[in-house]
């Protein structure tokens, strides 16, 4: 289960581990205050097709370019392994220095939330035979079009919007990043009670 948790620390953390955790929580308060999560637009697509391939795309709640470009700024440093915040450098902590069953479980799942997100619950989909997963279609997003200019993958991502319809590819884009912040701000909740030595700040 993932009910709510509060998260203590059984023994002393490094000062990394503390840098990761006060980067994790100051950016998931920014990720939760972003305008795509103060917004109540319902996130959703159509995508409709026949032996012959597709018909017809459509989708709904999207957030505004600028929008969605903040959205994935503060999104990015959780899922980038290397930054100080990301989320599973922050989840893996936890278990080190708690082993209470329970909490163990609760970072089990949190974690198996994050990878479904990435790798689970796309539609079969394939670009030139080649399969496709969310994770896939983020890394496309991310640096074939808002970070970097990877021509590749602009190609690739130009090629399936071509094939599903531009809106229903950001739909695809929008919901792991959805998906992968529900696990993002529960982390943040269950560490909310934390408070790092002075020597940390």
């Amino acid at each position: 289960m993932t009910d709510a948790k509060v998260i203590r620390f059984d023994e002393p953390l490094s000062p990394e581990e503390w840098r990761s955790i006060i980067s994790f929580r100051q950016r998931a308060e920014n990720l939760q205050q972003s305008t795509y999560f103060a917004s109540d637009a319902s996130l959703g697509a159509e995508l409709k097709g026949d032996s012959s391939g597709i018909v017809s795309s459509s989708a709904r709640g999207l957030p505004s370019d600028d929008s969605l470009a903040a959205l994935l700024l503060a999104f990015r440093h959780f899922y980038i392994n290397d930054e100080p915040a990301s989320f599973l450098k922050v989840l893996n902590i936890v278990p080190r220095h708690n082993r209470h069953p329970d909490l163990v479980e609760f970072c089990k799942n949190l974690k198996e939330r994050w990878q479904k997100a990435l790798f689970g619950g796309l539609m079969k989909m394939s670009l030139n035979d080649d399969a496709l997963n969310a994770q896939q279609i983020l890394d496309l997003w991310l640096n074939g079009h808002y970070f970097h200019t990877d021509a590749i993958k602009a190609k690739k991502l130009e090629a399936l919007a071509s094939v599903l319809g531009a809106d229903f590819v950001k739909f695809m884009l929008v919901d792991v990043v959805s998906r992968c912040s529900v696990a993002i701000l529960m982390l943040n909740s269950a560490l909310r009670d934390l408070v790092a030595p002075e020597d940390t700040l």
